[in-house]
């Protein structure tokens, strides 16, 4: 009956408000950690940016070692085609020198490229780490704002859920409040005195 549908409403909706209270704490909960995460994206974009400008001037270190090693590479070559014919003195420029000493400025150019080499190799090795580094967190920090707009969305969709939820409560505890059942007793009551009154008159 509607009567009884009235008092189920407004059990339900009295039931409904008690388990709202913790739900909209929970939304409010969820939108302070939402906000939260901007502050953490904030930060990991910051050291990103930091490692972007370690990552250039490494590549300029990286080239400068590179250059380097070229200019090594000449003056080793340049020396091994003078030692090439054997003589006991060069003339270089305007000065002479004994082949010791040249084939002593050749080991001497050959341990310095070898360094260069190796000192190239791992800059180019921690150059190449940090760019991978780089772009793996930026896809992640990528994902992670697609994933702070979804998590909003779905924010959102709670917040409409829950008050429509109130809304629906609001409107079902209303019903109690209608007049569902006339009070017959009343009514009883004057017909049962008019009936007396009319047989004691009769």
């Amino acid at each position: 009956t509607f009567s009884s549908y009235a008092r189920t409403g407004a059990r339900m909706a009295t039931e409904s408000a008690q388990d709202m209270v913790p739900v909209t704490f929970e939304i409010e909960r969820l939108e302070t950690l939402i906000h939260d995460l901007d502050q953490v994206m904030i930060e990991q974009r910051r050291k990103i940016i930091k490692q972007e400008v370690d990552i250039e001037y490494l590549e300029q270190d990286v080239k400068r070692a590179q250059k380097q090693q070229e200019h090594l590479v000449g003056e080793v070559t340049a020396a091994r085609d003078i030692l090439a014919v054997h003589q006991s003195s060069y003339t270089i420029g305007d000065k002479a020198y004994t082949y010791q000493t040249v084939a002593n400025e050749a080991t001497n150019k050959a341990q310095a490229l070898k360094r260069s080499r190796s000192i190239f190799e791992a800059k180019q090795q921690t150059l190449q780490a940090l760019q991978n580094a780089v772009a793996q967190a930026e896809h992640q920090l990528t994902r992670a704002e697609d994933q702070r707009e979804q998590f909003t969305v779905r924010l959102n969709q709670l917040e409409t859920q829950a008050e429509n939820i109130a809304i629906r409560n609001e409107l079902i505890s209303s019903l109690d409040t209608v007049p569902t059942v006339l009070d017959a007793g009343a009514f009883q009551e004057v017909e049962n005195n008019f009936t007396r009154l009319e047989r004691e008159l009769a």
